[in-house]
């Protein structure tokens, strides 16, 4: 829907409502702070806003309201920092920005929640990275590294956009566009038994086979992948 200066206080209210009805804890002082100093990245029309929770029982879901904005020149990171909604402590996710800004011109975007602010960073590449590239990067996982021949077995040739959890210290990879149809169920499979996860029941390996693209979620202290998902 068109969007205008006035309309973040239009999602605060939309949030709010969202929270109740999902049974979340709506922290008013949070979402204020966010739409005060995202809120003219919220109404740029240049920005995609999107608004999810999950079917998670209640107290371990949230409401997201997250934005992505298309031009190059706005670094969500700088703004969080200046008003004191992150604070740099010298781990390697923060360097790992500092290596994604110097070497790629991207769009970036976050992912806040109402009960507790900033969940993710986004990067999205406006061109798929080959994943060699992305590999290079110096601050980048060990593990994501030692999954080379993974990515390039299982159709993970290009990165499309990277998320940065300055929270919980994580980095997600996520695929290109997948084409339709290109994954059967027992590729999928095959994809998650490779990575020692428990295989779901059939009917989500099948839900799994329309994804419009996955990702794979490192952090500096575990040796493999952290988390799988299909999108």
């Amino acid at each position: 829907m068109p969007r205008s200066t006035n309309d973040t206080s239009a999602l605060r209210n939309d949030l709010e409502r969202y929270a109740e009805i999902a049974g979340v804890n709506f922290n008013c002082k949070m979402v204020d702070q966010v739409l005060t100093v995202f809120g003219d990245v919220y109404a740029d029309p240049k920005s995609w806003v999107g608004v999810r929770t999950t079917t998670e029982p209640t107290g371990k879901r949230d409401v997201n309201f997250r934005y992505l904005n298309r031009s190059t020149e706005h670094d969500v990171v700088e703004r969080l920092r200046e008003n004191g909604m992150v604070n740099f402590r010298g781990h390697p996710v923060e360097d790992l920005h500092s290596d994604i800004i110097a070497r790629y011109s991207v769009h970036w975007g976050a992912d806040f929640t109402v009960s507790h602010g900033c969940q993710k960073i986004w990067a999205l590449l406006p061109e798929s990275v080959p994943v060699e590239d992305i590999l290079g990067l110096p601050h980048l996982p060990e593990a994501a590294r030692k999954h080379h021949s993974h990515f390039t077995r299982y159709w993970m040739d290009k990165v499309s956009l990277i998320a940065l959890d300055f929270w919980n210290q994580s980095v997600n990879l996520y695929s290109g566009l997948l084409r339709p149809n290109q994954l059967t169920k027992y590729d999928v499979k095959e994809l998650i038994e490779s990575l020692s996860f428990a295989v779901p029941s059939d009917e989500e390996l099948l839900r799994d086979t329309e994804a419009l693209a996955a990702y794979y979620t490192f952090s500096w202290d575990y040796p493999g992948v952290c988390r799988l998902c299909f999108l």
